[in-house]
């Protein structure tokens, strides 16, 4: 049945945590049915003297000086620079002349969550209009002040000038007056042609005190009082506590208590075992000698192996059917050239460099929190809604993230974290180890892709049938989801497929499972373009065409996506000879709004295996704030995609997880990070996302170069590329 519901997908929910909001007054968001008391005291915390507010983005002193307020949380991806740079574009301030800070979270930013390569792509419009609807106001109280038409007035780098009668003074000389004016609902913006930020390299802001150490990151945090906290946890979300042995617990030195908790993970809860001390490193190692004896149930026998011999067993089945085009069956029944495949890719952990962590402290029916989180107004509503006090209550500072990937969309370690102040009625920084981190999830789920073709007498795919078969994020989170329809989200860049077909069917199989799954860097587009883009090359293959013009034949209604292929075709030199054992490959996909392309290189070495020489890419992000960072999110982006590739797995046995730490989930190293060439396209497009595009087509044009190099298909990922 073709579905017609939809449980909670990431996409949704980035949209609605931290509240629906609507643009208004200066084009910043204001959501609806927001507390007027929130709303107005979005930095009373944090203004400092002798500045005064134009909205909450905006900070100006007698002096001219400007603070500009961050309302997305900053993760590796920009932030800190994209958004500001935004609102100094229409200030018309050069940057250097801005202070950043952060904002704290509020209902008067709307929705501060970061994810799904958004913040540009849904800031771009609204956040000029925060810096034009200022810099009018402003203009309007020197028009009023000196008395002159303010057509006649520029402003340049916080300095207002009538060229007419020479007049001249800072903005600040004009930010009292500017400040009691009704904001412009429809302020104009700047033409590209004029912009002296946007689109140039410009230094981010956070860089250099995070290179210096001045940069606070949760784990950085200390409040007077407070105690430490670590937690244990099952890989089970239905794992219960059967009983606890804490003696030698605490015994150490500066355990204070051993105390069980709930951690809350969306729609599941699960329980967890806090141990309290004095410092952390009492706390760890109090840890190590705790007891835990988990009833694990019937799902005690989860393992990895029988979900994958699952998984492939369920690929004649039917599932819900998404898209559905021309008749699939009748085609495939008719055709005399067809393939079918399988295609397999792991469970996987986040695996942020910063592990998870919170520190809160609670006093009567206030709440103070302290966290590296990618959803700061939703955390914020979780803590009020956990502790049962009004949300003006909570307060909540947003610190630097040491990674995120989606990671931190989740509140669960901040839901621990409230349970055990509550308990201990003192400040508590809560850290969970690397091993924690490994083994408890969310993970991006384990997924088989059945995969069907035919070609025409002409060599052009007259039908294609593609399942995804797997675990769905959707219903994990949302356990009263109907499972019988189709997750969505779980089809990205499958369903959406951009290549013209006219007989397209695709199905969603789902298979549930008793741990927790979270949205991945680029949730399933990381998983789904791997079997899309592998099965594509080999039906190159069977009509005897050039992988990269046997997409392009497919692709003519996307000049778009044309173009980007012609680019890095044009890049890697894509066609010319290469010496034996050498070979390339290519993958292309359109994800978050943004399409892009990789060549790999590959080249077998003399002791066996192959090594990754180059790998050129192209992205076509639109219109894009900062190439500095678009360049170094590709970048990112390929290293992530190799490490998933060639790497591990998560992997499960008797319903624990069976990696620990970086020793058996390995990192790719520096020096095993081949050479990029990263090109941007340039046009005046949308703007696209780039903390994830450059992602899903990675492991597929490195697969592809393998078998192009004299190597094996690549069905299963990840792979080991010393034994292709």
């Amino acid at each position: 049945m073709e579905n017609t519901k939809q449980a909670i997908n990431r996409r949704k929910f980035l949209k609605l945590s931290g509240a629906s909001a609507a643009v208004l007054g200066l084009g910043f968001y204001i959501p609806a049915g927001a507390k007027p008391s929130e709303a107005q005291a979005f930095n009373l915390l944090d203004i400092p003297e002798g500045f005064m507010s134009l909205n909450p983005f905006i900070e100006i002193n007698e002096k001219g000086e400007v603070i500009i307020y961050n309302h997305k949380p900053e993760m590796g991806q920009g932030t800190w620079q994209s958004m500001p740079a935004l609102i100094a574009e229409e200030l018309n301030l050069d940057f250097e002349q801005v202070q950043v800070k952060m904002a704290m979270a509020s209902s008067a930013y709307g929705n501060m969550t970061v994810g799904g390569s958004a913040s540009v792509r849904t800031g771009f419009i609204p956040m000029r209009r925060v810096g034009a609807a200022a810099k009018q106001m402003l203009l309007t109280a020197a028009a009023t002040a000196w008395q002159v038409p303010i057509e006649e007035l520029s402003t340049e780098k916080g300095i207002i000038t009538h060229a007419k009668s020479g007049k001249s003074d800072h903005i600040g000389a004009f930010v009292a007056a500017a400040a009691t004016l009704e904001a412009p609902k429809e302020p104009s913006l700047k033409p590209k042609t004029e912009w002296k930020i946007l689109g140039r390299k410009i230094l981010r802001p956070d860089v250099e005190e995070k290179v210096d150490g001045r940069a606070i990151f949760g784990i950085d945090v200390k409040v007077d009082g407070m105690v430490y906290a670590t937690t244990s946890h099952h890989s089970l979300l239905t794992a219960k506590v059967s009983s606890i042995d804490s003696t030698d617990t605490k015994s150490v030195p500066g355990v204070l208590d051993v105390i069980e908790v709930e951690r809350r993970v969306f729609g599941n809860t699960a329980p967890s075992i806090a141990v309290i001390a004095d410092s952390y490193y009492a706390a760890t190692q109090g840890q190590k000698k705790l007891k835990i004896n988990w009833n694990t149930g019937s799902d005690g026998n989860f393992n990895t192996d029988k979900v994958f011999e699952d998984l492939k067993k369920m690929k004649n089945e039917k599932g819900a059917v998404h898209t559905n085009i021309g008749d699939v069956d009748q085609a495939l029944e008719q055709a005399s050239d067809k393939l079918e495949r399988v295609y397999e890719t792991p469970f996987l952990a986040h695996s942020p460099m910063e592990p998870m962590n919170v520190t809160v402290a609670i006093q009567g029916d206030k709440c103070e929190i302290w966290a590296p989180t990618q959803v700061p107004t939703s955390a914020k509503q979780d803590a009020a809604r956990q502790l049962d006090i009004p949300i003006d209550n909570v307060t909540l500072h947003t610190t630097y993230l040491g990674g995120g990937f989606g990671r931190r969309l989740f509140t669960d370690f901040l839901s621990e974290a409230l349970s055990i102040a509550k308990q201990v009625n003192r400040p508590v920084k809560l850290i969970w180890t690397r091993e924690e981190d490994t083994l408890a999830g969310p993970f991006r789920p384990g997924v088989v892709y059945s995969s069907r073709a035919a070609l025409d007498a002409q060599g052009k795919l007259s039908a294609w049938e593609e399942k995804v078969i797997g675990p769905s994020i959707s219903f994990s989170i949302n356990p009263s989801a109907d499972t019988s329809q189709v997750d969505r989200g779980a089809m990205e860049c499958i369903s959406d497929s951009h290549y013209a077909l006219p007989h397209f069917r695709t199905h969603f199989v789902h298979y549930p499972v008793p741990i927790a799954l979270g949205w991945w860097r680029s949730v399933y587009a990381s998983t789904n373009v791997f079997a899309h883009e592998c099965f594509m090359d080999e039906m190159a293959e069977k009509a005897g065409m050039d992988p990269i013009d046997f997409r392009i034949e497919h692709l003519q209604e996307e000049p778009r996506f044309i173009k980007v292929l012609e680019k890095v075709k044009e890049m890697s030199g894509w066609g010319k000879s290469l010496p034996e054992g050498t070979g390339m490959g290519v993958a292309i996909a359109k994800s978050f709004a943004s399409t892009c392309a990789h060549v790999v290189q590959v080249s077998r070495k003399p002791a066996g295996g192959m090594v990754i020489d180059r790998i050129w890419t192209a992205i076509d992000c639109g219109t894009y704030v900062n190439p500095d960072t678009v360049k170094g999110q590709t970048e990112g982006n390929i290293v992530m995609a190799l490490t998933a590739a060639l790497r591990d797995g998560i992997t499960f046995k008797d319903g624990m997880a069976q990696q620990t730490n970086f020793h058996n989930y390995r990192m790719l190293r520096i020096n095993e990070t081949p050479a990029m060439e990263i090109h941007i396209m340039e046009n005046d497009e949308n703007p696209g996302g780039v903390g994830e595009p450059g992602f899903p087509p990675l492991a597929p044009a490195l697969a592809n170069a393998v078998y192009a190099a004299g190597g094996e298909r690549i069905y299963t990922l990840p792979f080991n590329i010393n034994q292709v």
